[in-house]
């Protein structure tokens, strides 16, 4: 779930960005998503199966900076968080860590980046 803003630069360097390069591209279309206007109050339905405005929603995940990219897990449950603007590498880093599978074995993204490391 992608939460953005209106007018936000950093959405703008994003999107012009890292979701532009093909490889992330190609990681993202193996995910569902959706973008977000962090303002909405547009009912919704969570990952969890709740009915919530996207505004109240945000609040309610303590979201403070725009764009936030959350990854849930088939039970609604959050993965991990990219708060911000991220660039090519770190992202992509995340995509896998999701997309693999490896937060089942490694709880934290940085746990997962050490064993991968030592290899």
């Amino acid at each position: 779930v992608i939460f953005e803003r209106k007018r936000c630069h950093a959405c703008d360097v994003l999107h012009g960005g890292p979701f532009s390069r093909p490889e992330i591209e190609t990681l993202l279309l193996q995910l569902e998503s959706v973008q977000l206007d962090i303002n909405s109050k547009e009912p919704l339905l969570t990952p969890a199966g709740k009915k919530i405005s996207a505004e109240k929603w945000a609040e309610q995940l303590n979201i403070n900076y725009s764009p936030t990219i959350i990854f849930f897990d088939n039970s609604g449950k959050e993965i991990i968080r990219i708060e911000s603007v991220v660039w090519f590498y770190r992202l992509r880093n995340v995509l896998n860590y999701v997309l693999t599978g490896a937060y089942k074995k490694y709880p934290t993204f940085q746990l997962w980046r050490q064993a991968k490391n030592m290899k």
